[in-house]
Formats: C-alpha cells, sequence, structure tokens
C-alpha cells in the first residue's frame, strides 16, 4: 500500500520479535528508483479497545473492509488473540491505531494464518478467510467467515464454514485468495507441510497447493478440487 502517500507502493510485513508484547509492523518505503529504504518499525497502541495479550507475532492484510474506499488494516495475532482493525487513511502514522475488533469469539481466536480479506460469497460484503484450529479431526482447516454488514458496521459471523481440509498427516502453513486460473472465480492458494518417514529416514515435505473454486453460490457447500 501507500503508506506515506507519495503515490509510490511501501511494503509493510509483520512482526515474529518474541521480545515485544504489544505487537509491530515493519515498513519499507519505496523510493522515486524503486527500491525500498530501510526498515522502520511501527509501534502499535489501543485508546478505544483492549490490546491483545502477549502478541509477538504480527500478521497483517490491507482491504476495505467498511466499504468506504480508502484501505483498512487488519491484523491478527498468534496464540489465538482475535482480529483487530485499524481503519485509513493510516497517513503516515507513527504508531498504528488499533480502533476496533472484528472477531473475538472462540473461532476467530484459533487463527492460523494472516487474515486474508476477500468478498468470497460474491455479495459484496468483505468476507475472512483463514486456516483456524479445529478441535477435531479437522485440525487447521481452511474456513470462511462471512461478512455481515448492518447499521453497526461491517462484522464477521460468529460460526465460520469449512472449505478445505488438508489431507490426514498434513496442515496448512499459510493461506491466499486468488483468481488462480482467471476463470472469475477465487480459489484457495495453499502452503501444505507434513512428514514421511521416521528416526533417520525423517523428512519434511511442503508444497503449494491450488484448490479451484466453485461458482459463488455455492462455494460455502461444496470443498474445491485440488
Amino acid at each position: 500500500m501507500d503508506y506515506d502517500g507519495d503515490g509510490r507502493l511501501d511494503l509493510i510485513a509483520g512482526s515474529d520479535d518474541c521480545c515485544n508484547f504489544n505487537g509491530q509492523f515493519f515498513l519499507f518505503r519505496r523510493g522515486a528508483d524503486g527500491t525500498f529504504g530501510a526498515r522502520e518499525t511501527l509501534g502499535t497502541r489501543y485508546s478505544k479497545i483492549q490490546p491483545p495479550f502477549f502478541c509477538p507475532r504480527t500478521r497483517v492484510y490491507f482491504a476495505d473492509w467498511n466499504l468506504d474506499k480508502r484501505l483498512d488494516l487488519i491484523v491478527s495475532f498468534n496464540e489465538g488473540r482475535g482480529v483487530f482493525l485499524s481503519f485509513g487513511p493510516l497517513a503516515d502514522q507513527g504508531e498504528i491505531e488499533m480502533s476496533a475488533q472484528i472477531g473475538d469469539g472462540e473461532h476467530t481466536n484459533s487463527i492460523l494464518c494472516k487474515p486474508n480479506v476477500a468478498d468470497w460469497d460474491g455479495d459484496g460484503i468483505p468476507d475472512l478467510v483463514v486456516t483456524i484450529r479445529m478441535h477435531d479431526k479437522r485440525a487447521d482447516s481452511a474456513c470462511l467467515f462471512r461478512g455481515i454488514s448492518d447499521k453497526e458496521g461491517t462484522r464477521l459471523s460468529a460460526d465460520p464454514t469449512l472449505l478445505v481440509s488438508p489431507p490426514d498427516g498434513a496442515r496448512f502453513t499459510d493461506l491466499d485468495v486468488v483468481d488462480w486460473d482467471d476463470d472469475g472465480t477465487l480459489d484457495l492458494l495453499a502452503g501444505v507441510t507434513w512428514t514421511e518417514g521416521a528416526g533417520q529416514n525423517f523428512k519434511a515435505r511442503s508444497q503449494v497447493w491450488v484448490f479451484r473454486g466453485i461458482r459463488a453460490d455455492s462455494r460455502s457447500q461444496q470443498v474445491p478440487g485440488r
């Protein structure tokens, strides 16, 4: 996103700093020659909502969550801390004001990847597509939290819809929502990891899988095909 309003796209990354308990981000400004400048640290502040307790790992995503045609910052934290929001424009803030929490239920507190925002069901309202820790054999499954828009704003449905689970013995490490095959429907791009063998023959395997989407009116009822 263009963080400083100079017409050039900058880079903002989350943090894995286990010594920073308030959550932070890293900014790399893009110069006129297309290269990125030195890393800058952006802190967070919480004046309207309760901050998550112990949140060293931050995962970030930019989308127009409240449909005002300005990018907002959506953040998830590790260890089940929910999903937080900073409304745009961010306007080159030295600290990012986290002003709302769009998911704080049992399931949104189990998110394991960055928050992917997309209009998955085609109703014009942003949805959230993530992997979550399911308390059954479908562990680390890709799930959909439908967006609900009303006079109180845009929020998430309390319960997720299962989209696809990894095969037995494997897990999803991250997700992206893209139209991979340019057919007009959204697909899932998933990092998948698993192990083979045991003892000295133990090997870790990883691949990137594409789960091709189905037409919008049936995505929530059918599992995409790999």
